[in-house]
């Protein structure tokens, strides 16, 4: 004879414990970086300075996983405060979407550094060795990252359900048993 699901107590914890690790899993190894580098941006007190580009470069890579991808890598300089800095971030969460600009996007944004006049860097006045070319943080939350964000958090319910579904069951049992002795 089939046992009801309510007696399964082990499909309960089961899925409770695989969807929990999913949904957080996706969350923390997707979501994470851009999480923290929107935070980044949004707690950074920028100040413009003038600097200088010394250097912008394309650099392209192809894996076997991702295949060719097209690198913007730049080095400029700043000062602060009247001492001198070295730069070579973009802008906050760039290095995850950097790659994602094509050999043409990267060309453009090269040409666009290069044409700067002046060349302004928004430096963090907390931290003045942490400098970017770009203050948004719009290239980050794209649909991939709203994608993660639903996906985990699905995941996340549906692992809630499963425990609220099992705890119910244990009460309705645990009842069950008392009144029967």
């Amino acid at each position: 004879m089939k046992r009801p699901l309510h007696e399964n107590q082990y499909l309960a914890t089961a899925a409770f414990a695989l969807c929990t690790l999913i949904g957080a899993g996706i969350l923390m190894f997707f979501g994470r970086g851009d999480y923290l580098a929107v935070l980044e941006a949004r707690r950074a007190e920028l100040e413009a300075v003038t600097g200088e580009l010394r250097e912008a470069e394309l650099k392209t890579k192809t894996t076997t996983e991702s295949g060719t991808t097209h690198r913007v890598e730049v080095e400029y300089a700043y000062s602060y405060g009247g001492e001198p800095f070295i730069g070579s971030r973009l802008g906050y969460g760039w290095t995850k979407w950097n790659s994602d600009l094509g050999e043409r996007g990267a060309k453009a944004l090269i040409e666009e550094l290069e044409a700067r006049d002046p060349f302004i860097v928004y430096v963090d006045r907390r931290d003045p060795s942490r400098a970017v070319l770009f203050t948004d943080a719009t290239g980050i939350i794209r649909i991939e990252t709203i994608f993660v964000t639903v996906v985990g958090m699905a995941f996340l319910v549906v692992g809630g359900l499963s425990l609220i579904h099992k705890l119910v069951m244990w009460r309705s049992d645990h009842r069950s048993a008392t009144a029967a002795s």
